[in-house]
């Protein structure tokens, strides 16, 4: 039944990987101004919430904050913690309508992890903060994912002299914890856990010191406390650091930071859960530059992959996109800015098809955020020489235009006016911040003004259409007119208009038309009054 609907999922995604569209980003937003480190999001639809540290009288405290439009504002930001001990590391996720932060703490002599839930969706108020290690040991390096009415917690301990991961489980309905289990036992040290969930499996990697190399390591388990035995995914290469995991309906995908020959690269590898093996990685970076920190995302728009460029002084975030994980389109910084990018954070909203980002700027201790961008906002016509669908006898057509604001702004826009219905104008024609088209000496007939716009992501609006109608020889009075369509005869519309075809003749005669066959499209008539039908 598994493999069934995994199949039926796979199929929606390559669907929507073949009418995908490009993905850009809106401009960045400075969420915390200084002093500032460490940041994590989650969202519940449009609202986002962030958690992270911040430096306060040579201490560390963690902070909460939300933002009610996706990103756009932020409101003031909460203080988690108040022991004036040393909180660092958080991580924030959503469970259950509840927000749940997770954090390191130096509060008992040395590193414990601690927890706090809102009593409320939005982080109103939040509980009491509570440790859930040891303080026999060093417990670093949380990380939790919520499954159902539960949230797994795995992190790095020394209880046994070498650090090894860890698990919790959390009932939310019974508001409690259950016993810790040791998942590694290995020497030399296992961290930076990465954990994931499909169809009620637990898949799980970690970064593991094996003598002096460090590799990626995986395991399984189908209730996060009996785990499979541990099978390294990180093969060939010399050393492998920093591992991320996540779903996609055709499997399991791991990134990780590989060195091979004394190159540094980004590597992705995947699972195959029929027959429970890896694929050999693959190398995704191109250039000689030091990458690390890699994470990848699946969404219904295809692959997203972000790392971090430390080839420079000032480090950035780079992003890539995929539709099958092995073309990938050219990196983008997204984070020029002249300041040190580093520690970000990425999640997907599926409800809302938004990959939203948070990150450091470590130079000032700025937390910043961008949003993935599909959207454009469609022009509205503001005011026009000639009114909609009202024939009018000036030839210069003048039409202006206004647009909503757009997340990453409007770069230019494409018109043209023809005689199509539903003409697409194809772009470039005028950039930003032009609002306006004139056309001079526009011979007789109906004419549609088509417009479109692009904005600094690449997206394109819905094209608007509007109707102008010239007549030249229009007067005020009582004689009607018709526009020929296509289709149209002189017969069936004397019929529309006198209730008999014979009188199309007349019509012909009224028009200076020599053969009655010979209309087209477009083709403005004059309706002859009824007593000049009744003479006839």
């Amino acid at each position: 039944m598994k493999k069934i609907i995994l199949i039926f999922i796979y199929i929606l995604y390559l669907n929507a990987l073949l009418f995908s569209k490009p993905v850009g980003w809106n401009n960045r937003t400075t969420i915390i101004e200084k002093g500032a480190s460490s940041p994590s999001i989650s969202f519940n639809r449009n609202h986002l919430f962030a958690a992270y540290q911040k430096n306060i009288m040579n201490n560390s405290e963690i902070f909460f904050i939300r933002s009610t439009n996706e990103g756009k504002t932020w409101l003031d930001e909460k203080k988690i913690t108040t022991a004036h001990y040393f909180s660092e590391d958080p991580q924030i996720l959503l469970c259950n309508n509840h927000i749940y932060i997770f954090w390191t703490d130096h509060k008992d002599s040395n590193n414990e992890i601690y927890f706090t839930h809102s009593e409320d969706p939005f982080g109103n108020k939040f509980s009491k903060p509570i440790r859930i290690t040891s303080i026999k040991s060093d417990s670093v390096n949380p990380v939790a994912l919520s499954g159902g009415n539960k949230i797994i917690l795995i992190w790095s301990d020394d209880l046994t002299g070498d650090y090894e991961l860890y698990v919790k489980q959390y009932n939310i309905l019974e508001n409690k914890w259950s016993d810790t289990v040791q998942i590694t036992k290995f020497s030399g040290g296992s961290f930076y856990a990465s954990l994931t969930m499909l169809m009620d499996e637990f898949y799980l990697v970690w970064q593991q010191k094996n003598g002096r190399n460090l590799k990626i390591m995986y395991s399984k388990s189908d209730d996060a406390v009996n785990w499979a035995g541990p099978v390294c995914i990180s093969d060939g290469l010399n050393n492998a650091y920093s591992p991320y995991i996540t779903t996609f309906p055709g499997g399991i995908l791991c990134v990780f930071q590989g060195e091979k020959d004394y190159k540094l690269d980004i590597y992705l590898t995947s699972f195959n859960s029929s027959e429970e093996v890896w694929s050999i990685p693959i190398k995704i970076s191109d250039d000689l530059n030091i990458e690390r920190f890699p994470i990848i995302l699946s969404t219904m728009n295809g692959l997203h992959m972000f790392w971090c460029d430390l080839s420079t002084a000032n480090h950035e975030i780079i992003y890539k996109k995929s539709a099958d994980g092995l073309i990938w389109s050219d990196k983008i910084n997204l984070s020029v800015t002249g300041e040190s990018s580093e520690n970000f954070k990425a999640v997907y909203n599926l409800f809302n098809d938004s990959i939203y980002l948070i990150w450091e700027e470590a130079n000032k201790g700025k937390i910043c955020f961008k949003k993935s961008d599909r959207f454009c906002p469609a022009p509205v016509v503001a005011d026009a020489s000639h009114k909609k669908n009202e024939w009018s006898v000036k030839r210069d057509v003048s039409i202006k235009w206004k647009i909503d604001n757009d997340d990453s702004g409007i770069k230019e826009y494409a018109y043209i006016i023809d005689h199509k219905v539903d003409t697409i104008p194809k772009f470039p024609i005028k950039e930003y911040p032009v609002d306006e088209a004139n056309f001079y000496n526009l011979n007789d007939g109906i004419w549609y003004f088509h417009l479109n716009a692009k904005d600094c992501a690449g997206n394109i609006s819905k094209t608007i259409h509007y109707q102008v109608m010239i007549n030249s020889a229009l007067y005020t009075g009582n004689e009607k007119y018709y526009v020929i369509k296509y289709g149209d005869t002189l017969w069936n519309v004397s019929k529309k208009f006198y209730k008999k075809p014979t009188y199309y003749p007349i019509i012909a005669e009224y028009n200076n038309i020599s053969d009655p066959e010979l209309i087209y499209p477009h083709q403005i008539l004059k309706i002859p009054p009824e007593n000049i039908i009744i003479k006839r």
